[in-house]
Protein backbone atom coordinates (compact mmCIF):
# COMPACT_ATOMS: atom_id res chain seq x y z
CA UNK A 1 0.00 0.00 0.00
CA UNK A 2 0.84 3.39 -0.87
CA UNK A 3 2.43 5.85 2.12
CA UNK A 4 0.35 8.95 2.87
CA UNK A 5 3.01 11.48 1.27
CA UNK A 6 3.00 9.37 -2.24
CA UNK A 7 -0.72 9.26 -2.03
CA UNK A 8 -0.52 13.26 -1.75
CA UNK A 9 1.51 13.87 -4.30
CA UNK A 10 -0.25 11.82 -6.44
CA UNK A 11 -2.93 14.06 -5.21
CA UNK A 12 -1.53 17.08 -5.96
CA UNK A 13 -0.33 15.86 -9.67
CA UNK A 14 -4.10 14.93 -10.78
CA UNK A 15 -4.93 18.91 -9.47
CA UNK A 16 -2.56 19.86 -11.88
CA UNK A 17 -3.79 17.89 -14.64
CA UNK A 18 -7.33 19.64 -14.09
CA UNK A 19 -8.92 16.13 -15.57
CA UNK A 20 -12.06 15.56 -13.53
CA UNK A 21 -11.55 10.87 -13.72
CA UNK A 22 -7.64 11.84 -12.71
CA UNK A 23 -8.86 13.96 -9.46
CA UNK A 24 -11.26 12.03 -8.19
CA UNK A 25 -8.89 9.04 -8.32
CA UNK A 26 -6.57 10.12 -6.60
CA UNK A 27 -9.58 11.64 -4.14
CA UNK A 28 -10.77 8.22 -3.97
CA UNK A 29 -7.62 6.70 -2.76
CA UNK A 30 -6.87 9.25 0.01
CA UNK A 31 -10.54 8.23 1.02
CA UNK A 32 -9.33 4.52 0.83
CA UNK A 33 -6.33 4.29 2.45
CA UNK A 34 -7.96 6.78 5.54
CA UNK A 35 -4.51 7.93 6.45
CA UNK A 36 -4.18 10.35 9.63
CA UNK A 37 -3.43 13.33 6.48
CA UNK A 38 -5.01 16.67 8.67
CA UNK A 39 -5.70 19.75 7.17
CA UNK A 40 -5.45 17.70 3.75
CA UNK A 41 -8.82 16.22 4.50
CA UNK A 42 -10.11 19.50 3.53
CA UNK A 43 -8.65 19.71 -0.01
CA UNK A 44 -9.79 16.43 -0.52
CA UNK A 45 -13.40 17.44 0.46
CA UNK A 46 -13.16 20.77 -2.01
CA UNK A 47 -12.68 18.93 -4.75
CA UNK A 48 -14.73 15.92 -4.37
CA UNK A 49 -17.72 18.42 -3.50
CA UNK A 50 -16.63 20.48 -6.77
CA UNK A 51 -17.25 17.44 -8.91
CA UNK A 52 -20.48 16.70 -7.24
CA UNK A 53 -18.78 13.31 -5.29
CA UNK A 54 -20.93 14.00 -2.52
CA UNK A 55 -20.20 10.49 -0.84
CA UNK A 56 -16.55 10.88 -0.90
CA UNK A 57 -16.84 14.69 0.10
CA UNK A 58 -18.77 13.76 3.11
CA UNK A 59 -16.19 10.74 3.67
CA UNK A 60 -13.44 13.44 3.59
CA UNK A 61 -15.05 16.49 5.71
CA UNK A 62 -16.09 13.74 8.12
CA UNK A 63 -12.28 12.94 8.51
CA UNK A 64 -11.36 16.34 9.13
CA UNK A 65 -13.64 17.09 12.33
CA UNK A 66 -12.67 13.71 13.30
CA UNK A 67 -8.40 14.91 13.22
CA UNK A 68 -9.77 18.50 15.00
CA UNK A 69 -12.40 17.37 17.03
CA UNK A 70 -12.41 20.27 19.41
CA UNK A 71 -12.28 22.92 16.18
CA UNK A 72 -15.52 24.67 15.40
CA UNK A 73 -14.09 25.51 11.68
CA UNK A 74 -13.73 21.78 10.91
CA UNK A 75 -17.56 21.17 11.89
CA UNK A 76 -18.73 24.32 10.24
CA UNK A 77 -17.07 23.26 7.23
CA UNK A 78 -18.64 19.62 7.82
CA UNK A 79 -22.56 20.97 8.39
CA UNK A 80 -22.07 23.68 4.88
CA UNK A 81 -21.11 20.10 2.74
CA UNK A 82 -23.57 18.62 3.72
CA UNK A 83 -26.68 21.14 3.22
CA UNK A 84 -24.34 21.57 -0.32
CA UNK A 85 -25.07 17.43 -0.69
CA UNK A 86 -28.57 17.73 0.07
CA UNK A 87 -28.43 16.30 3.59
CA UNK A 88 -30.00 19.50 5.21
CA UNK A 89 -31.27 17.11 8.40
CA UNK A 90 -27.89 16.03 8.92
CA UNK A 91 -26.57 19.47 7.95
CA UNK A 92 -28.56 20.95 10.96
CA UNK A 93 -27.45 18.33 13.43
CA UNK A 94 -24.00 18.98 12.50
CA UNK A 95 -24.36 23.27 13.28
CA UNK A 96 -25.67 22.07 16.32
CA UNK A 97 -22.67 20.83 18.06
CA UNK A 98 -20.84 24.18 17.11
CA UNK A 99 -20.31 26.09 20.64
CA UNK A 100 -23.55 28.26 21.64
CA UNK A 101 -21.46 31.26 22.82
CA UNK A 102 -18.32 32.65 21.42
CA UNK A 103 -17.57 33.87 18.19
CA UNK A 104 -19.49 31.22 16.19
CA UNK A 105 -22.67 31.98 18.60
CA UNK A 106 -24.23 33.89 15.51
CA UNK A 107 -23.16 31.48 12.90
CA UNK A 108 -24.77 28.72 14.47
CA UNK A 109 -27.82 30.35 15.28
CA UNK A 110 -27.70 31.64 11.46
CA UNK A 111 -27.86 27.95 10.23
CA UNK A 112 -30.10 26.71 12.75
CA UNK A 113 -32.36 28.95 11.55
CA UNK A 114 -31.72 29.30 7.83
CA UNK A 115 -31.93 25.00 8.11
CA UNK A 116 -35.30 25.44 9.72
CA UNK A 117 -36.95 27.47 7.41
CA UNK A 118 -35.43 25.15 4.54
CA UNK A 119 -37.30 21.97 6.60
CA UNK A 120 -40.20 24.14 6.94
CA UNK A 121 -40.45 25.02 10.59
CA UNK A 122 -41.20 28.89 10.99
CA UNK A 123 -41.59 29.34 14.46
CA UNK A 124 -38.19 27.95 15.65
CA UNK A 125 -36.68 29.47 12.24
CA UNK A 126 -37.55 33.03 13.54
CA UNK A 127 -36.00 31.91 16.90
CA UNK A 128 -33.07 31.37 16.11
CA UNK A 129 -32.54 33.88 13.59
CA UNK A 130 -33.14 36.72 16.54
CA UNK A 131 -30.47 35.06 18.01
CA UNK A 132 -28.63 35.31 15.48
CA UNK A 133 -28.65 39.25 14.91
CA UNK A 134 -29.08 39.27 18.25
CA UNK A 135 -25.15 38.03 18.90
CA UNK A 136 -23.88 39.86 16.06
CA UNK A 137 -26.04 42.94 14.49
CA UNK A 138 -23.63 42.92 11.49
CA UNK A 139 -24.64 39.64 10.09
CA UNK A 140 -26.45 41.03 7.05
CA UNK A 141 -27.20 37.16 6.03
CA UNK A 142 -28.96 36.77 9.28
CA UNK A 143 -30.73 39.99 8.24
CA UNK A 144 -31.88 38.24 5.38
CA UNK A 145 -32.87 35.13 6.40
CA UNK A 146 -35.11 36.40 9.22
CA UNK A 147 -36.45 39.14 6.59
CA UNK A 148 -37.52 35.61 4.60
CA UNK A 149 -39.05 33.43 7.54
CA UNK A 150 -42.85 34.96 6.51
CA UNK A 151 -44.58 38.46 6.12
CA UNK A 152 -43.64 41.26 8.01
CA UNK A 153 -46.02 43.34 7.76
CA UNK A 154 -48.19 40.72 10.38
CA UNK A 155 -44.42 40.62 12.39
CA UNK A 156 -43.79 44.15 13.99
CA UNK A 157 -41.23 42.45 16.24
CA UNK A 158 -39.02 41.51 13.51
CA UNK A 159 -40.06 44.17 11.03
CA UNK A 160 -38.69 47.14 13.62
CA UNK A 161 -35.77 44.92 14.98
CA UNK A 162 -34.29 45.15 10.74
CA UNK A 163 -35.41 48.99 10.47
CA UNK A 164 -33.40 49.95 13.74
CA UNK A 165 -30.14 48.07 12.76
CA UNK A 166 -30.68 50.17 9.70
CA UNK A 167 -30.79 53.39 11.30
CA UNK A 168 -27.40 54.03 11.87
CA UNK A 169 -26.17 52.02 8.32
CA UNK A 170 -23.25 54.31 7.10
CA UNK A 171 -22.12 53.44 10.55
CA UNK A 172 -22.21 49.77 10.97
CA UNK A 173 -21.65 49.26 7.41
CA UNK A 174 -24.14 46.38 7.32
CA UNK A 175 -23.66 44.38 3.50
CA UNK A 176 -25.98 44.26 1.02
CA UNK A 177 -27.73 41.29 2.32
CA UNK A 178 -28.87 43.12 4.50
CA UNK A 179 -30.28 45.86 2.10
CA UNK A 180 -32.52 42.72 0.76
CA UNK A 181 -34.30 42.31 3.92
CA UNK A 182 -34.79 46.47 4.55
CA UNK A 183 -36.54 46.31 0.51
CA UNK A 184 -38.52 42.93 2.25
CA UNK A 185 -40.08 45.01 5.49
CA UNK A 186 -41.44 47.49 3.07
CA UNK A 187 -42.53 45.49 0.22
CA UNK A 188 -44.35 43.51 2.84
CA UNK A 189 -46.09 46.94 4.35
CA UNK A 190 -46.96 48.14 1.18
CA UNK A 191 -44.27 50.67 1.12
CA UNK A 192 -43.52 50.72 -2.59
CA UNK A 193 -40.50 53.34 -3.00
CA UNK A 194 -38.90 52.70 -0.05
CA UNK A 195 -38.85 48.66 -1.11
CA UNK A 196 -37.59 49.82 -4.65
CA UNK A 197 -34.71 51.89 -3.13
CA UNK A 198 -33.38 49.68 -0.92
CA UNK A 199 -33.55 46.53 -3.62
CA UNK A 200 -31.77 48.96 -5.86
CA UNK A 201 -28.96 49.88 -3.22
CA UNK A 202 -28.04 46.11 -2.39
CA UNK A 203 -27.70 45.26 -6.42
CA UNK A 204 -25.53 48.65 -7.13
CA UNK A 205 -23.21 47.25 -4.48
CA UNK A 206 -23.06 43.25 -5.53
CA UNK A 207 -22.84 44.68 -9.28
CA UNK A 208 -19.01 45.46 -9.59
CA UNK A 209 -18.31 42.73 -7.72
CA UNK A 210 -20.33 40.38 -9.71
CA UNK A 211 -20.22 41.56 -13.30
CA UNK A 212 -22.39 40.04 -15.98
CA UNK A 213 -20.87 39.21 -19.34
CA UNK A 214 -23.89 39.76 -21.80
CA UNK A 215 -21.55 39.01 -24.89
CA UNK A 216 -20.21 36.05 -23.71
CA UNK A 217 -23.60 34.62 -22.66
CA UNK A 218 -25.28 35.33 -25.83
CA UNK A 219 -22.44 32.91 -27.27
CA UNK A 220 -23.34 30.05 -25.33
CA UNK A 221 -26.38 30.48 -26.96
CA UNK A 222 -25.45 30.82 -30.22
CA UNK A 223 -23.41 27.62 -29.90
CA UNK A 224 -26.31 25.87 -28.16
CA UNK A 225 -28.60 26.54 -30.79
CA UNK A 226 -25.73 26.51 -34.19
CA UNK A 227 -25.06 22.56 -32.76
CA UNK A 228 -28.68 21.28 -31.88
CA UNK A 229 -30.57 20.96 -35.22
CA UNK A 230 -33.48 19.10 -35.91
CA UNK A 231 -31.36 16.44 -37.86
CA UNK A 232 -28.80 16.17 -34.81
CA UNK A 233 -31.21 15.28 -32.30
CA UNK A 234 -33.39 13.22 -34.64
CA UNK A 235 -29.82 10.60 -34.87
CA UNK A 236 -29.34 11.39 -31.41
CA UNK A 237 -32.81 9.86 -30.51
CA UNK A 238 -32.53 6.66 -32.73
CA UNK A 239 -28.81 5.87 -31.86
CA UNK A 240 -28.77 6.48 -28.00
CA UNK A 241 -27.51 3.48 -26.25
CA UNK A 242 -28.50 4.47 -22.56
CA UNK A 243 -32.59 4.69 -22.48
CA UNK A 244 -33.60 6.63 -19.31
CA UNK A 245 -36.98 8.47 -18.16
CA UNK A 246 -36.09 8.91 -14.88
CA UNK A 247 -34.85 12.31 -14.74
CA UNK A 248 -37.01 15.36 -15.29
CA UNK A 249 -36.14 18.41 -16.04
CA UNK A 250 -37.88 21.58 -15.20
CA UNK A 251 -36.60 24.90 -16.76
CA UNK A 252 -37.19 28.38 -17.17
CA UNK A 253 -36.20 32.36 -15.64
CA UNK A 254 -35.28 31.68 -11.85
CA UNK A 255 -38.90 33.10 -10.04
CA UNK A 256 -41.03 31.89 -13.12
CA UNK A 257 -42.74 29.10 -10.77
CA UNK A 258 -40.12 26.35 -11.05
CA UNK A 259 -39.54 25.54 -7.49
CA UNK A 260 -43.17 25.36 -7.42
CA UNK A 261 -43.88 22.29 -10.40
CA UNK A 262 -40.48 20.78 -8.49
CA UNK A 263 -42.41 20.57 -5.08
CA UNK A 264 -45.57 19.48 -7.00
CA UNK A 265 -43.66 16.72 -8.61
CA UNK A 266 -42.34 15.56 -5.27
CA UNK A 267 -45.07 15.10 -3.61
CA UNK A 268 -45.64 12.43 -6.38
CA UNK A 269 -45.16 8.75 -4.07
CA UNK A 270 -42.70 8.09 -7.69
CA UNK A 271 -40.62 10.76 -7.29
CA UNK A 272 -37.66 11.36 -4.72
CA UNK A 273 -36.37 14.32 -4.75
CA UNK A 274 -35.05 17.10 -6.70
CA UNK A 275 -33.63 20.75 -6.83
CA UNK A 276 -31.05 22.95 -8.63
CA UNK A 277 -28.18 20.14 -9.16
CA UNK A 278 -27.27 21.54 -12.50
CA UNK A 279 -25.23 18.36 -13.09
CA UNK A 280 -25.52 18.44 -16.67
CA UNK A 281 -22.97 21.59 -16.36
CA UNK A 282 -20.13 18.72 -15.40
CA UNK A 283 -21.29 17.36 -18.72
CA UNK A 284 -20.43 20.43 -20.75
CA UNK A 285 -17.63 21.25 -18.77
CA UNK A 286 -16.11 16.87 -19.27
CA UNK A 287 -16.64 17.74 -23.27
CA UNK A 288 -15.89 21.35 -23.69
CA UNK A 289 -19.14 22.30 -25.27
CA UNK A 290 -22.52 23.05 -24.88
CA UNK A 291 -23.33 21.90 -29.04
CA UNK A 292 -25.30 18.29 -28.94
CA UNK A 293 -23.56 17.58 -33.07
CA UNK A 294 -20.20 17.83 -31.21
CA UNK A 295 -21.42 15.39 -27.99
CA UNK A 296 -23.17 13.22 -30.88
CA UNK A 297 -19.82 12.99 -32.54
CA UNK A 298 -17.61 12.34 -29.13
CA UNK A 299 -18.38 8.93 -29.11
CA UNK A 300 -18.89 8.68 -25.09
CA UNK A 301 -22.70 9.62 -24.90
CA UNK A 302 -22.94 6.32 -23.24
CA UNK A 303 -20.03 7.15 -20.66
CA UNK A 304 -21.56 10.72 -20.32
CA UNK A 305 -25.45 9.67 -19.45
CA UNK A 306 -23.77 6.95 -17.47
CA UNK A 307 -22.30 9.83 -15.67
CA UNK A 308 -24.87 12.18 -15.11
CA UNK A 309 -27.14 9.28 -13.83
CA UNK A 310 -23.89 8.37 -11.14
CA UNK A 311 -23.49 12.24 -10.15
CA UNK A 312 -27.63 11.69 -9.44
CA UNK A 313 -27.46 9.06 -7.45
CA UNK A 314 -24.52 10.55 -5.49
CA UNK A 315 -27.05 13.51 -4.98
CA UNK A 316 -30.29 11.34 -4.56
CA UNK A 317 -29.44 8.41 -2.59
CA UNK A 318 -33.44 7.17 -2.51
CA UNK A 319 -34.73 5.03 -5.17
CA UNK A 320 -37.50 6.52 -7.56
CA UNK A 321 -37.42 9.47 -10.09
CA UNK A 322 -35.34 12.63 -9.89
CA UNK A 323 -36.59 16.34 -10.58
CA UNK A 324 -33.41 17.97 -12.18
CA UNK A 325 -34.71 21.93 -11.81
CA UNK A 326 -31.80 23.67 -13.65
CA UNK A 327 -32.65 27.09 -14.48
CA UNK A 328 -31.69 28.33 -17.81
CA UNK A 329 -31.37 25.43 -18.70
CA UNK A 330 -32.03 26.22 -22.40
CA UNK A 331 -28.24 26.18 -23.31
CA UNK A 332 -27.84 22.74 -21.64
CA UNK A 333 -31.07 21.29 -23.76
CA UNK A 334 -28.85 19.93 -26.63
CA UNK A 335 -26.83 18.12 -24.46
CA UNK A 336 -29.61 16.65 -22.39
CA UNK A 337 -31.92 15.64 -25.47
CA UNK A 338 -29.11 13.89 -26.68
CA UNK A 339 -28.29 11.89 -23.82
CA UNK A 340 -32.11 11.33 -22.35
CA UNK A 341 -33.80 11.46 -25.29
CA UNK A 342 -36.54 9.88 -23.25
CA UNK A 343 -36.47 12.55 -20.26
CA UNK A 344 -39.66 15.05 -20.04
CA UNK A 345 -39.28 18.54 -20.11
CA UNK A 346 -40.94 21.44 -18.69
CA UNK A 347 -39.99 24.95 -19.72
CA UNK A 348 -42.22 27.58 -17.03
CA UNK A 349 -42.90 31.24 -18.07
CA UNK A 350 -44.25 34.04 -16.75
CA UNK A 351 -45.18 37.39 -17.40
CA UNK A 352 -41.76 39.55 -17.94
CA UNK A 353 -42.50 42.29 -16.09
CA UNK A 354 -43.65 40.21 -12.53
CA UNK A 355 -40.49 37.82 -13.61
CA UNK A 356 -38.08 40.44 -13.92
CA UNK A 357 -39.31 42.44 -10.84
CA UNK A 358 -39.28 38.98 -8.58
CA UNK A 359 -35.46 38.92 -9.92
CA UNK A 360 -34.49 41.81 -9.10
CA UNK A 361 -35.56 41.67 -5.44
CA UNK A 362 -34.33 38.72 -5.00
CA UNK A 363 -30.75 37.92 -3.64
CA UNK A 364 -29.24 34.97 -5.36
CA UNK A 365 -26.51 32.94 -3.52
CA UNK A 366 -24.89 32.78 -7.08
CA UNK A 367 -24.96 32.12 -10.20
CA UNK A 368 -27.21 35.06 -11.13
CA UNK A 369 -24.98 38.40 -12.01
CA UNK A 370 -27.88 39.83 -14.55
CA UNK A 371 -30.27 39.82 -11.71
CA UNK A 372 -28.57 42.82 -10.42
CA UNK A 373 -29.46 45.04 -12.78
CA UNK A 374 -33.43 45.69 -15.12
CA UNK A 375 -31.51 46.12 -18.34
CA UNK A 376 -29.36 42.48 -17.67
CA UNK A 377 -32.23 40.93 -16.86
CA UNK A 378 -34.06 41.73 -20.19
CA UNK A 379 -31.17 40.62 -21.95
CA UNK A 380 -31.07 37.48 -20.09
CA UNK A 381 -34.87 37.16 -21.21
CA UNK A 382 -34.82 37.90 -24.42
CA UNK A 383 -32.25 34.42 -24.79
CA UNK A 384 -34.07 32.77 -23.66
CA UNK A 385 -36.77 33.70 -25.76
CA UNK A 386 -34.56 32.86 -28.54
CA UNK A 387 -34.01 29.57 -26.98
CA UNK A 388 -37.33 28.45 -26.59
CA UNK A 389 -38.30 29.66 -30.00
CA UNK A 390 -35.67 27.69 -31.20
CA UNK A 391 -36.85 24.60 -28.90
CA UNK A 392 -40.06 23.79 -29.25
CA UNK A 393 -40.62 23.35 -32.85
CA UNK A 394 -37.71 20.77 -32.86
CA UNK A 395 -38.96 18.88 -29.50
CA UNK A 396 -42.46 19.22 -30.26
CA UNK A 397 -44.64 17.13 -27.50
CA UNK A 398 -41.82 16.68 -25.39
CA UNK A 399 -41.74 19.93 -24.24
CA UNK A 400 -44.21 21.23 -22.12
CA UNK A 401 -44.63 24.72 -21.94
CA UNK A 402 -46.49 26.21 -19.11
CA UNK A 403 -47.28 29.74 -17.95
CA UNK A 404 -47.31 30.00 -14.19
CA UNK A 405 -50.13 32.37 -14.59
CA UNK A 406 -52.38 29.44 -15.56
CA UNK A 407 -51.01 26.93 -12.99
CA UNK A 408 -51.76 28.87 -10.58
CA UNK A 409 -54.89 29.80 -11.70
CA UNK A 410 -56.44 26.54 -12.58
CA UNK A 411 -54.22 23.81 -10.71
CA UNK A 412 -56.47 21.22 -11.33
CA UNK A 413 -56.50 21.46 -14.85
CA UNK A 414 -52.40 22.05 -15.00
CA UNK A 415 -51.24 19.48 -12.56
CA UNK A 416 -52.93 16.67 -14.42
CA UNK A 417 -51.07 17.89 -17.12
CA UNK A 418 -47.63 18.35 -15.70
CA UNK A 419 -48.20 14.88 -14.50
CA UNK A 420 -48.76 13.22 -17.91
CA UNK A 421 -46.67 15.07 -19.45
CA UNK A 422 -44.12 12.90 -17.05
CA UNK A 423 -46.05 9.39 -17.12
CA UNK A 424 -47.05 9.60 -13.86
CA UNK A 425 -50.70 8.62 -12.60
CA UNK A 426 -52.55 11.34 -10.73
CA UNK A 427 -52.27 11.70 -7.06
CA UNK A 428 -54.64 13.51 -4.26
CA UNK A 429 -50.83 14.45 -2.54
CA UNK A 430 -50.09 16.29 -5.42
CA UNK A 431 -53.11 19.18 -5.72
CA UNK A 432 -52.06 19.96 -2.11
CA UNK A 433 -48.12 20.62 -2.48
CA UNK A 434 -47.32 23.00 0.41
CA UNK A 435 -48.13 20.01 2.98
CA UNK A 436 -45.21 17.72 1.67
CA UNK A 437 -42.75 18.06 4.09
CA UNK A 438 -39.29 17.97 2.73
CA UNK A 439 -36.10 20.51 2.20
CA UNK A 440 -36.93 23.46 -0.04
CA UNK A 441 -33.52 25.23 -0.75
CA UNK A 442 -34.13 28.01 -3.16
CA UNK A 443 -35.65 31.21 -2.58
CA UNK A 444 -39.02 30.16 -3.17
CA UNK A 445 -38.83 28.64 0.35
CA UNK A 446 -41.98 30.45 1.99
CA UNK A 447 -43.94 30.79 -1.24
CA UNK A 448 -43.90 27.06 -1.83
CA UNK A 449 -45.10 26.35 2.09
CA UNK A 450 -48.40 28.08 1.20
CA UNK A 451 -51.42 26.71 -0.82
CA UNK A 452 -51.77 27.41 -4.46
CA UNK A 453 -52.34 30.59 -4.62
CA UNK A 454 -52.56 34.08 -7.13
CA UNK A 455 -50.63 36.62 -5.37
CA UNK A 456 -47.60 36.54 -7.53
CA UNK A 457 -50.11 37.53 -10.14
CA UNK A 458 -49.12 41.11 -11.06
CA UNK A 459 -46.77 41.58 -8.45
CA UNK A 460 -45.00 44.11 -10.23
CA UNK A 461 -47.90 46.78 -10.74
CA UNK A 462 -46.91 48.84 -7.55
CA UNK A 463 -43.32 49.42 -9.26
CA UNK A 464 -44.25 49.65 -12.56
CA UNK A 465 -42.66 53.28 -12.91
CA UNK A 466 -39.38 52.32 -11.42
CA UNK A 467 -38.95 49.45 -13.40
CA UNK A 468 -38.76 51.37 -16.69
CA UNK A 469 -35.30 50.13 -17.98
CA UNK A 470 -36.55 46.49 -17.93
CA UNK A 471 -39.68 47.70 -20.22
CA UNK A 472 -37.45 49.77 -22.40
CA UNK A 473 -34.82 46.99 -22.80
CA UNK A 474 -37.07 43.88 -23.24
CA UNK A 475 -39.52 45.91 -25.82
CA UNK A 476 -42.76 44.06 -26.41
Amino acid sequence: MADPERLLEDFKRALASRHRATVNAAAFALNDANYPIGQQWRSVAMVLAHNKEWTGAIHAARRLVEAFPTAPQARHEYGLLLLRAGRTVEARQAIATLPMTGPFAAVRAHLIGSFDTLLGDPASSRAELIKAVTANPLHGGAWLALAMVGNLAADAEAADMILAAGSNRSAMQLPDSYLYALGKVHADRGEHFPAFEAFSQGAAIIKPQHPYDRRADEGFVQSAIAGSGADTLARAAETVEVRSAGPIFVTGMPRSGTTLVEQILTSHSLVSDGGEINCIQVIADEIETLRADELLASGRRSELADLYLHLLDERFPRAGRIVDKTLLAGRTLGLITTLFPDAPIIWMRRDPIDCAWSCFRTHFAEGAAWSNDLADIAWVMRLEDRLLAHWQPILGDRLLVLPYEDLVTAPEDKIPAILSHCGLAMEAAVLKPHETKRAVTTSSVTQVRQPINRDGIGAAAPYREWLEPFVSAYGD
